[in-house]
Formats: structure tokens, C-alpha cells, sequence
């Protein structure tokens, strides 16, 4: 299932989506059309997909708590967070996963 895309100002289409594993799923396809990259577990979801759920808890006060039990520590991501992160970091993951 897709859980968010963008697209670059020159066309490459990045699309991160759930997978069977833990981690999400990213498939970039080149401004041609063909695909460029595609696998069920390049993001990890210790790095994305989650937040602590109280806007003013630092990261490592809601992983204490969530290490102690607390299932409400995190909160997943909206689709719009997932669509700020591809646009904040598309060159990023476009080098990262297909060179320069």
C-alpha cells in the first residue's frame, strides 16, 4: 500500500509504501517511466515513519517510555510528514539508491 510520493522538478518519482518487513518500502522511478529502484526495506523504521506522540518530548524521553512499556510513546507518520521527508530528502535518496 502507498503511503506517499513526490515528485521531483525533473521527474523523477519517488514512492514509499508499507512492505511485509518492518521497514517501509521506496521505489524511485526515472523521469523516463522505467523503474530506477525498488525495495520492500530501504527505509528503517528506527529513522522513519515515527515521532514522539507528545509534540514537546525529545526523541530519547519517548523511547524510555516506550522501553518501559508505553505503546502511545510513538505516533506513525501522516501521509503529509511522509510527503515532507521524500521532497526534504529526494537528491539524498535518488544518490543514495541510483549514484550520481
Amino acid at each position: 500500500m502507498t503511503i506517499a510520493t513526490y515528485t521531483t522538478d525533473d521527474g523523477y518519482k519517488l514512492r514509499v509504501f508499507d512492505s511485509m518487513y518492518l521497514d517501509y518500502g521506496l521505489e524511485i522511478v526515472l523521469p523516463d517511466g522505467s523503474e530506477g529502484f525498488y525495495s520492500p526495506h530501504a527505509l528503517s523504521n528506527e529513522a522513519y515513519g515515527w515521532r514522539p506522540t507528545d509534540p514537546d518530548e525529545d526523541w530519547e524521553d519517548a523511547e524510555r517510555r516506550a522501553a518501559e512499556g508505553d505503546a502511545d510513546a510513538f505516533t506513525a507518520w501522516t501521509e503529509q510528514e511522509w510527503a515532507e521527508c521524500l521532497e526534504r530528502e529526494a537528491w539524498e535518496l535518488i544518490e543514495a539508491f541510483l549514484g550520481e
